[in-house]
């Protein structure tokens, strides 16, 4: 069973098991963070980065780390001069699972592992909390979550912070409760819900 763990930036990221068997996808400037990289994601050019438009990394550093770790390096731009550079297979995901709707990486990513049979997916930095991931990318990550779990595929996401499958106050609507409380609530035979549940 192919098993991957898609490792975002975000807080939560660094509580990724980084001696797990399953494979770690990074995404973006995660490869100079992360303790491990199995394949990594970057459907911007690596110059338009902002850790490189701000100096934190020069783009011959990033490139260095991709040669050094020797993994395989998906891109929606041509690098030549990278070995393990792999084009993003654009048109046979948009033919194999019909919907050309991708507003970020993450989203290659989930519809990667689809294309390529994952049947697991753990989410670790996968916030989508700050404004412009929550009202502009959010729905399009949550969708292709949506495709995957109605293939089959186990979807897992880690971390307090993360917004993803979650709304805005983090509770059911309609019981007004948290999901792990209303199951505690259930398990306690406290099946009455009225107006005043908070």
């Amino acid at each position: 069973m192919r098993k991957i763990v898609i490792l975002g930036q975000g807080p939560g990221y660094e509580n990724c098991p980084w001696d797990t068997d399953k494979e770690i996808w990074g995404l973006n400037m995660s490869i100079m963070r992360a303790k491990r990289i199995d394949r990594l994601f970057m459907t911007d050019p690596i110059e338009e980065r902002s850790a490189v438009k701000n100096g934190e990394f020069t783009i011959e550093q990033i490139k260095e780390k991709i040669a050094e770790l020797n993994i395989p390096f998906v891109s929606a731009y041509e690098y030549k001069d990278m070995p393990t550079y792999e084009p993003y297979p654009i048109l046979e995901v948009v033919g194999k699972l019909g919907v050309p709707y991708f507003v970020n990486t993450i989203c290659y990513m989930i519809a990667y592992a689809i294309l390529n049979g994952v049947q697991s997916i753990d989410m670790y930095g996968i916030n989508q909390s700050s404004q412009t991931e929550y009202y502009e990318h959010k729905a399009c990550v949550e969708f292709w979550v949506g495709v995957a779990v109605g293939m089959g595929i186990e979807v897992n996401i880690h971390g307090l912070q993360s917004q993803v499958l979650r709304s805005a106050d983090g509770k059911l609507y309609g019981y007004r409760l948290r999901y792990g409380e209303l199951v505690e609530r259930l398990k306690e035979g406290e099946l009455k819900f009225n107006s005043n549940n908070k």
